[in-house]
């Protein structure tokens, strides 16, 4: 099976786990975007080597996947987003340099499957 890296959680999780690669800090709080319809389900995440807030399926059963799908990543801004005022061509860097990043996380974890 696969798992569908399509979902907040997902790249909350990937992101924090890549955290001490990209940048040398961290947020103190996290506010809610509006991205989620349902806040409840996300959980505080345990010290400083997870996101601040995480979602963890209690029921999931990990070791019957063998194969990650990583999208492409994007970058959306909100109405007076502070974002807009980066470079177009900066922010297409970032979100490359973010989804490279990504993606050597699972090197040598998984079966290449390109």
């Amino acid at each position: 099976e696969t798992i569908p890296a399509n979902g907040s959680a997902i790249l909350t999780g990937l992101c924090s786990s890549i955290h001490n690669g990209l940048c040398d800090h961290s947020a103190n709080t996290v506010g809610r975007s509006g991205f989620l319809d349902d806040y409840s389900m996300l959980q505080k995440g345990a010290g400083d080597s997870e996101a601040l807030l995480r979602y963890v399926n209690p029921v999931a059963d990990w070791k019957q996947y063998t194969k990650v799908m990583i999208d492409p990543v994007q970058l959306w801004m909100g109405e007076g987003s502070s974002l807009r005022d980066i470079p177009q061509e900066d922010r297409i860097r970032l979100t490359s340099l973010l989804f490279g990043q990504i993606t050597k996380c699972f090197i040598g974890r998984l079966p290449d499957c390109s």
